[in-house]
């Protein structure tokens, strides 16, 4: 099993109410329109992932997610698919769906920010909380 981890921090616009999608972003700030985000000033975009990550996804397979702050771990899965660029320098969005755009990390995503507990969101509304993503896939090697 493979592992790639992305560190971002919190911002106190967080909401994490979006119903289809999350997402993760370079930058440095939040309005309080982003309601799918879920940490800022993250170390990697999708430009970023390693190559092995890419190929995966670009084959339509499926990773595994964990979201971990103050503690707390969330698990979830998406899938990815020979349409996904995964060239974006600073953004990441994991959909429910399965629309994709330049700034989609991967499709049929077993959660959204909205589906997230409370209680992780409440810790990501604290600049000086870290939110660490890691996915992880099976590049089919033993």
């Amino acid at each position: 099993m493979k592992r790639f981890s992305i560190s971002c921090r919190g911002h106190k616009n967080i909401r994490g109410t979006h119903r289809t999608t999350w997402e993760i972003t370079r930058d440095n700030f939040l309005s309080p329109r982003g309601d799918c985000i879920i940490g800022i000033s993250a170390s990697h975009g999708l430009l970023d992932f390693p190559e092995g990550l890419k190929s995966h996804l670009k084959s339509g397979g499926e990773i595994g997610i964990i979201l971990e702050t103050g503690g707390m771990t969330f698990h979830g899965t998406a899938s990815g698919h020979p349409d996904l660029e995964l060239s974006h320098s600073t953004e990441c969005v994991f959909r429910k769906s399965e629309f994709i755009s330049e700034r989609t990390a991967a499709i049929n995503c077993s959660f959204a920010a909205n589906d997230l507990p409370r209680e992780m969101i409440e810790l990501l509304q604290d600049e000086m909380s870290v939110l660490t993503v890691t996915i992880e896939w099976d590049d089919g090697s033993s």
